[in-house]
Order: structure tokens, then C-alpha cells, then sequence
């Protein structure tokens, strides 16, 4: 999951996830829960034999982290954008055209990225939708930005990209 994800996001799998900044959430924190081995801290020598119930939570911790530092890289520098190349800001920090022909294709991005596919229409409707949501609901001072990283969690951290 942290070479496809690191894949997907263009990041190096030591940025993906770190915990206070400093520990791999796969190689040290969750390892055990994302379904590893700790023989040496834990004493633990086998892979669990079902999921535990915080599996869930260690994948979207994984995928959020992820998403949010991509996120903040494709804002910084918009040049080198991977996954929102085009996708432009304005002063409020809300998508200047959400419907726009950038931000499909940043969806399309992420899907393929992220899924191995396109998105479908059904879907690239609901995330435009999702983008006016969060500008009419949030007292955020960066929708623009919550909205691309909501978007990405809920890619990375789909049933289809977790289990295909």
C-alpha cells in the first residue's frame, strides 16, 4: 500500500506518513495493524490472522496524510504540479472554475493515478459537486485546498484502491 500510494502521489514512501513528524506510519507505527510483522519490538512473528479494527483507520491515516502533502507540494508550486496541474486558486482560496476543463482533468489524474482508470461521468459530477459544497458550507479559508484534499482521500482510501 505505501509503494502503490507513494506511486499515485509522486511522493517518496518516507514523506507518505509520518507520525510527529518523524515515524513511518507503515515501516514503525501501523505496522502490525496494516497487517505486518514486529518480531523485534512487539514479538510479533506472524501476520494477524483477520484485520483488526483499526486497519481502517491506519488506511485513511496513511491516504490523508498523503493526499494533504501532495496537496500542499501541487499549491506551492503549481509548475510542478502532479496531481492539480492547472487547477487554479483564487483570492478566497476557492477553485477559480470547479466545473472547468483543469479541474476534470485533475480528477481524471488522481483516477488514473490512484485506480488505474478513468473517472466516470457519474463520478467527476459528484466531486464538481462536492467542491460547491464545501464552498457554500465551510467557514474554511482554503475550500479550494479541502476540497482537493478530500477528494484525493477519497480515492486513495476507496475499496478499490485498497483491495484492487
Amino acid at each position: 500500500m505505501t509503494a502503490d500510494f507513494a506511486a499515485a502521489l509522486e511522493l517518496p514512501p518516507d514523506q507518505l506518513c509520518n507520525e510527529l513528524g518523524q515515524y513511518s506510519c507503515a515501516e514503525s507505527v501501523h505496522t502490525v495493524t496494516l497487517g505486518g510483522v514486529d518480531p523485534y519490538q512487539s514479538g510479533i512473528y506472524e501476520p494477524l490472522p483477520i484485520t483488526g479494527v483499526t486497519t481502517p483507520i491506519a488506511v485513511d491515516r496513511m491516504a490523508l496524510a498523503g493526499c494533504s502533502r501532495r496537496v500542499e507540494l501541487d499549491v506551492a508550486t503549481p509548475s510542478r504540479a502532479v496531481l492539480f496541474q492547472g487547477v487554479a486558486l483564487d483570492a478566497q482560496g476557492r477553485l477559480v472554475d470547479r466545473g472547468g476543463t483543469s479541474v476534470r482533468t485533475a480528477i481524471n489524474v488522481l483516477y488514473q493515478r490512484g485506480l488505474q482508470r478513468d473517472a466516470h461521468a457519474s463520478e467527476l459530477e459528484a466531486w464538481v459537486q462536492l467542491a460547491a459544497d464545501i464552498e457554500s458550507s465551510s467557514s474554511s479559508p482554503h475550500p479550494g485546498r479541502d476540497w482537493m484534499t478530500a477528494v484525493c482521500f477519497a480515492v486513495l482510501s476507496s475499496a478499490e484502491s485498497v483491495f484492487f
